[in-house]
This record gives C-alpha cells, sequence and structure tokens, in this order.
C-alpha cells in the first residue's frame, strides 16, 4: 500500500490467482483483456484465459440495435439500469454485463 492507497502490485497477483482457469465475460472484453495483459505483463504473470465478450455477441445477433454500447444493450435486456448502478466504475459495470449475459445465455 502506498499512502493508504491500494496499487497494482498489491491488488493484481490476488486477482491473476482469483480468475485462474476460469473463463471471463466482458463487455468490450478486447480492452479489458489488453488491459489485464498489460498489467500482469508489469507483474512478471501472463493471462491466458478464455474470454467471451458481450458487446460482438450483441452485435452478431442483435444487429438491429441503435449501437453495441453497454447502456444500450442493457437497455434492450434490462429496461433501464437500477438507479445505484453508476457507471464507468468496475463494479457497477460487471454487475449488468453479467445479467446481459444471463439473457444472451436464455435465448
Amino acid at each position: 500500500m502506498e499512502g493508504g492507497k491500494m496499487i497494482s502490485e498489491d491488488v493484481f497477483p490476488c486477482f491473476h490467482s482469483y480468475i485462474s482457469g476460469c473463463t471471463l465475460v466482458a463487455h468490450n472484453a478486447a480492452f479489458d483483456i489488453s488491459f489485464l495483459r498489460h498489467e500482469f505483463s508489469r507483474l512478471g504473470l501472463g493471462i491466458t484465459n478464455g474470454y467471451f465478450c458481450t458487446m460482438k455477441m450483441s452485435r452478431r445477433c442483435y444487429p438491429m440495435l441503435q449501437n453495441h454500447k453497454l447502456d444500450t444493450v442493457a437497455k434492450h435486456f434490462l429496461g433501464n439500469l437500477p438507479p445505484e448502478i453508476h457507471r464507468h466504475r468496475a463494479l457497477d459495470d460487471a454487475k449488468p454485463t453479467a445479467m446481459i449475459w444471463m439473457e444472451m445465455m436464455k435465448r
């Protein structure tokens, strides 16, 4: 910890261990995977996880949507996002992504 703040060297090894062997799901997964690849690489770690991208799936399966941003896809599958969701925060983006994924798997 540095000045009371967590830094990537504190968090990423634990996160790497946590996701080890898991298939990841993300909206715009290429961005998230490249970010993780960069951070893990700095720490001498790799990433070999498989992943699914809800944005790519949305483009392929629902081309009629106006766009394939998380908000648009969430609205299509879930209606409006709950007011307690604050977009562009990791956990608050992960929640609707998980819900979208579950809805996509039903269909």
